[in-house]
């Protein structure tokens, strides 16, 4: 070890970085090396162990820093100075809390497997940390190091402690660490405090948590956290509780700690590896291992931990509804309502229900088949549903065990507009079925037709036989296929599977297929027909002159029959369109043009549509079979209404005025903002045909608060700037115009002013 020339003045001070118990850190500059500097503070009680200790913590990392990579190394120091000071100098390193912003969990534990390798190899050297905690944990050149050897042991070096003196970090100390260090093994307490840093780390809490890692323990269990909900954790969760046990005699090895986290990143990246490590624990759990053919749970509370076992495992949480689908499971507790529990879902979903049993069905060594099923008893509605088959029902419990109407938790606030209590929910409440529960990569999960409810049709006993039979078609499966090496059988077992299915839902299907079919033939004939004898037909009588009192659109009526057509025919179609002339006959515009004849115009909507309805019963009493198209046709498949402007509007609606429109708006039904023929912003029933207004917006659909008294209004802005460009897309080419997606093109100002030019020159009348 040299000896240091350098004095304490030759670095000039930048600014504080730290403060510890013994000594001050700042960075400091020496020529344009910027360091950190660490300086033994020299007038302080007990300043003889403080500096012992301060040589020993230079020393220890000198000793070892050029052999152990994970060590912040010392650049300069002095033990003490000419000048009586002692510090050293380390290079300006990046806390590793400061790290881990941007970090993913496999990144952020190979960084402490790194971390406990180093200390590893001080353990094998006889050297013990004693102060692992976050602020002492740094990455420097590329690689995550321990700092501050304030507190190290190694073999030769003077014993400061004093019996019963706490030696360790204040949040990760080991229990034997605050009364016995100086007698208590510093390995195994090191194994503790870098335990408890690991959670720290993973959990961004800086005070850690009292005593022995509990897994189920929802206060600091790594699975209730939503960061973690989605993580293999089994193996994790076992070393941190292994690590904090009290006796350190049954902790791991610091060598043993690093093994375990390196294990647990493989099991955890492999599908299934994780999977059946998930059902092991559970097992385990719940049986020591040994699981029976089936299980059986009745008393609430235990039917509750038991579902919070399944929910912690990600790999065995699907849980399909007895109303159809499925979600993935978090947890359960006991619910306010009487013998009721509840259930929650990802993402966010309250479901209340009445356990009556809940039974684990397992099939041997192939995890894939096993399943839990719970099975409800009867609860009474609280609202009338009128529909007996329904086994659910949708509420607000706006306080603990109290229902009211979903629509009041839908928007937050009671039908007299008082805002709801803090804490109110909306909760799926079931009244009678069954829920399953299985792995994710269960060949039933496969099975897409599984989401029909199916296993709330059968029995616990049919649905067992029915997931047997299906285990031993794969087990067939499987066999027949296995010399052909073929990969993801599952996936193409579960694939012929649903083929046979919809082959069946076809067969018992074919009276209704037939009947779609036969009627299907004849609305065909009926079109056929149609087409054959449309110049034939006269709407003479319906066609009485229109006078226009004042309506800024015309109305036309057009034949064009709605049926899948090719290319050419549609093309065909749109170009020699066919409209209603005031002689009362349909027309190609060619063949009106040479005899100069005048469209049929109407200048209301509902006038247009009383028109074409007409016309329609006019045709249908022609075919003289009109009970056979009742049904099947409409108007609207054979009359379509062209809107054109033929005067320029009076209005030019404002952000204000879409506000309003949309703030007095029903959310109860769906919606639609529309431009009318004046530039009037109106949110109109989607009922109506919005698309002959001048410019109409996509349908906002009912209770999702776009609209209505309670809602925030977050469409509003590209709902003006939308309604800006098709208004004048709109004025530029007479047609309406329908509104899906903004532009940016132009400034607002700059359409506001291509607008206007549009309201002094007019438009004429398209003939």
């Amino acid at each position: 070890m040299k000896t240091p020339t350098l004095l304490l003045s030759d670095y000039k001070k930048l600014g504080r970085l730290g403060k510890g118990g013994n000594a001050d850190v700042s960075h400091a500059a020496k020529g344009e090396t910027v360091v950190a500097l660490k300086i033994l503070r020299t007038h302080t009680p007990a300043f003889k162990k403080k500096k012992h200790r301060f040589i020993d913590e230079t020393r220890s990392v000198l000793k070892v820093q050029d052999e152990i990579q994970g060590i912040l190394p010392i650049i300069d120091y002095a033990l003490p100075d000419a000048e009586g000071n002692y510090w050293y100098t380390m290079p300006v390193a990046t806390p590793i809390l400061d790290k881990f912003k941007t970090l993913s969990v496999d990144e952020k534990i190979q960084s402490v497997i790194d971390l406990a390798n180093t200390m590893a190899a001080l353990h094998a050297r006889g050297i013990v940390h004693r102060d692992i905690k976050p602020s002492n944990l740094y990455f420097y050149n590329g690689n995550y190091r321990l700092g501050d050897f304030g507190l190290v042991d190694y073999p030769e070096k003077m014993d400061v402690t004093h019996t019963r003196e706490d030696v360790g970090p204040k949040y990760s100390i080991a229990p034997e660490m605050k009364r016995y260090a100086k007698t208590a093994d510093g390995k195994k307490a090191d194994v503790y405090s870098l335990a408890k840093t690991l959670w720290m780390l993973l959990t961004s809490n800086d005070t850690g948590f009292e005593g022995i890692y509990i897994a189920d323990d929802r206060l600091i269990g790594l699975s209730f956290r939503e960061e973690f909900r989605t993580e293999h954790l089994v193996e994790l969760e076992s070393l941190l509780s292994d690590a904090t046990k009290e006796d350190p005699d049954s902790r791991p090895t610091m060598s043993d700690f690093s093994q375990r986290l390196k294990k647990w990143l493989e099991i955890k990246n492999d599908w299934e590896q994780s999977r059946l490590s998930q059902w092991r624990f559970i097992s385990q759990k719940l049986f020591g291992g040994m699981p029976p053919t089936s299980a059986n749970w009745n008393d609430r509370q235990q039917v509750v931990d038991v579902l919070n076992l399944i929910g912690r495992m990600p790999s065995l949480n699907h849980m399909f509804y007895p109303s159809g689908g499925g979600l993935d499971f978090i947890g359960a507790k006991l619910a306010t309502e009487n013998d009721c529990i509840c259930l929650e879902t990802d993402p966010c979903g309250f479901v209340i229900l009445k356990p009556s049993r809940l039974t684990a069905e397992t099939f041997g060594k192939n995890i894939i088949w096993n399943y839990f099923r719970l099975e409800l008893s009867t609860l009474k509605p609280v609202f009338e549903t009128g529909q007996s088959d329904k086994c659910e029902e949708l509420v607000t419990e706006d306080t603990p065990g109290h229902y009211i109407s979903w629509k009041c938790g839908n928007y937050g606030y009671y039908d007299d507009d008082t805002p709801l209590p803090k804490g109110y929910r909306l909760v799926d409440r079931y009244f009678f079925g069954s829920f399953v529960f299985f792995c994710k990569g269960s060949i039933y999960n496969y099975i897409h037709g599984t989401y029909d409810a199916r296993h709330n049709t059968m029995s616990a006993e049919e649905f067992r036989q029915y997931i047997n039979d299906l285990k031993h078609k794969y087990d067939h499966f499987c066999n027949r296929l296995k010399d052909q090496n073929i990969s993801d059988l599952p996936h193409r077992f579960a694939s012929c599977i649903g083929e046979a299915e919809r082959q069946q839902k076809r067969q018992a299907d074919t009276n209704y297929t037939n009947a779609i079919l036969a009627a299907a033939k004849l609305r065909s004939a009926f079109e056929d027909w149609v087409e054959k004898n449309l110049s034939f037909f006269d709407f003479s009588t319906l066609c009485k002159q229109q006078t226009n009192s004042g309506s800024k659109l015309a109305y036309y009526v057009r034949f064009f029959i709605n049926r899948p057509m090719s290319v050419t025919a549609l093309g065909h179609a749109l170009n020699n369109r066919l409209l209603l002339y005031l002689t009362g006959r349909i027309l190609s515009e060619r063949e009106a043009q040479k005899s100069n004849l005048k469209k049929y115009a109407l200048y209301s909507i509902t006038d247009a549509k009383a028109v074409i309805s007409d016309c329609f019963r006019l045709i249908q009493n022609k075919y003289g079979e009109t009970s056979i198209v009742e049904n099947s046709c409409t108007a609207s498949d054979f009359f379509i209404i062209d809107v054109c402007r033929i005067a320029p509007p009076s209005h030019l609606f404002t952000k204000n005025e879409i506000e309003k429109a949309m703030r007095a708006a029903d959310d109860s039904v769906n919606n639609v903002l529309v431009i009318d023929e004046n530039g009037q912003a109106k949110v109109v029933p989607s009922s109506e045909d919005s698309s002959l207004y001048p410019v109409h917006h996509e349908t906002w659909v009912a209770y999702n608060n776009y609209v209505g008294k309670y809602s925030k209004l977050n469409t509003l802005d590209d709902d003006y700037r939308g309604s800006l460009e098709g208004w004048l897309r709109h004025l530029q080419t007479g047609e309406p115009i329908y509104v899906d997606y903004v532009t940016l093109e132009q400034t607002e100002s700059d359409l506001i002013a291509e607008i206007r030019k549009h309201y002094s020159t007019g438009a004429e009348e398209r003939r």
